[in-house]
């Protein structure tokens, strides 16, 4: 009998537990997965666990990888889905046969073609997280048959064809299921509504199943929204319960005041508005420029509604945004930001309050902050006041955008 047969042996869960605190510890000296890599060579016992964490998240780009100078796009995702879909010549136990079933975050950047994109990762049951950026004719069957519950899509467009994706061999259960696209953040609502909602493929044989969307981020940084937005949220009406509308003060979005009548969102439970402003002086208003009205001013919440959240991103220093403060009432939006609760916060049981400047301050200035803003609007102090009130002082950097981790 060999001494390695002889030599003592931890449970499995003792080294899972410890490859786990590995991977917890992120990148160190600044070489990402170093340590996970090393321990994937260790030993069979160590390779599954390892697997799980370094495949977790998968970016795919051929910008920026040396490794791939001189490449196009097409020939990247073909080196991509040989790695991909490599298979040892000899297969062992606890082998790797295919990195897919590991990958539960997969991004694709920069121009590449979703029709190349290995199917084996959008149909893989693993998959929750799908991120598309800069892709251009997006098949409208992209979401049918994944698994993925979260979707983030920046500078994309559908094409207009009844294109499908070729189905992977590997999940072929899976050509007659539908979205289950739970939580959505896009900057083209017209983009999402018709992957989701589009008119259904005749190949397939089940109707459009019902909206499963219960969250969804809409950043307005792009003047192409219009009338899909109201489109958009009639589709999903029977099940978001929550929406983060995000305002950039350099892009005025052609809204009008019925964008915000969101009675109808019989589900709705918690709204946030978050106002991105550079350094002139501070505004606690959502009058953006160009618009022609404030937003609190015609904004409309269903009786469901019971967290309401404003968060203000400011470039600005320190002495401007004092300033708000002390602006005469006829131009104190403090003064009108408490009119608005006063009016509108009946039915609200929480109230947040955040301002996050792009600089940190003293931590000092949190404090003095947070007072004067509790200050600034006494509604909240008042006996017969049945809603709390929450004020978050912070720093950009600090805080968590986009809620998909």
């Amino acid at each position: 009998m060999s001494l390695l047969a002889q030599s003592p042996r931890f449970p499995q869960e003792i080294l899972d537990s410890f490859i786990d605190s590995v991977a917890a510890l992120g990148p160190v000296h600044g070489e990402e997965d170093a340590a996970l890599s090393k321990c994937a060579l260790v030993s069979r016992s160590f390779a599954h666990r390892t697997r799980k964490h370094v495949f977790r998240q998968v970016l795919l780009t051929a910008e920026g990888n040396d490794d791939c100078e001189g490449m196009d796009n097409e020939e990247y995702l073909f080196v991509f889905q040989g790695f991909l879909t490599w298979k040892p010549r000899q297969p062992q136990k606890d082998g790797l046969t295919s990195i897919a079933p590991y990958v539960k975050k997969l991004s694709l950047v920069s121009y590449l073609p979703v029709f190349s994109t290995p199917s084996d990762l959008l149909l893989s049951p693993h998959l929750v997280s799908l991120s598309l950026s800069g892709i251009q004719k997006l098949p409208k069957a992209l979401p049918a048959g994944s698994h993925v519950e979260q979707l983030r899509l920046r500078n994309c467009s559908v094409s207009k064809v009844k294109a499908r994706l070729h189905f992977s061999a590997r999940y072929p259960t899976a050509t007659s299921s539908h979205p289950r696209v739970r939580k959505i953040d896009v900057d083209d609502v017209g983009a999402a509504s018709q992957l989701l909602f589009g008119v259904p493929d005749p190949l397939y044989r089940e109707a459009a199943t019902p909206s499963t969307v219960s969250e969804v981020a809409i950043p307005f940084d792009s003047s192409g929204q219009g009338q899909e937005i109201s489109t958009f949220l009639t589709q999903i009406k029977t099940s978001v319960t929550y929406i983060d509308m995000k305002f950039n003060d350099l892009v005025t979005p052609p809204l009008t005041q019925s964008s915000f009548n969101l009675t109808r969102l019989e589900e709705l439970q918690h709204l946030r508005f978050s106002r991105y402003q550079g350094s002139r002086a501070f505004s606690s208003t959502l009058q953006l420029p160009g618009l022609g009205f404030d937003i609190l001013d015609v904004l409309q919440v269903p009786t469901s509604l019971q967290a309401f959240s404003l968060q203000f991103h400011y470039s600005g220093d320190k002495e401007r945004f004092l300033e708000s403060f002390s602006a005469p009432p006829e131009a104190n939006g403090w003064i009108k930001l408490n009119t608005f609760f006063s009016l509108k916060s009946s039915q609200i049981a929480n109230v947040e309050v955040s301002i996050l400047f792009s600089r940190r301050p003293r931590d000092t200035f949190y404090g003095q902050i947070e007072s004067q803003v509790k200050t600034a609007l006494p509604f909240f102090t008042k006996s017969t006041t049945t809603c709390s009130l929450s004020v978050i002082v912070g720093c950009i950097d600090d805080a968590s955008d986009d809620g998909y981790d």
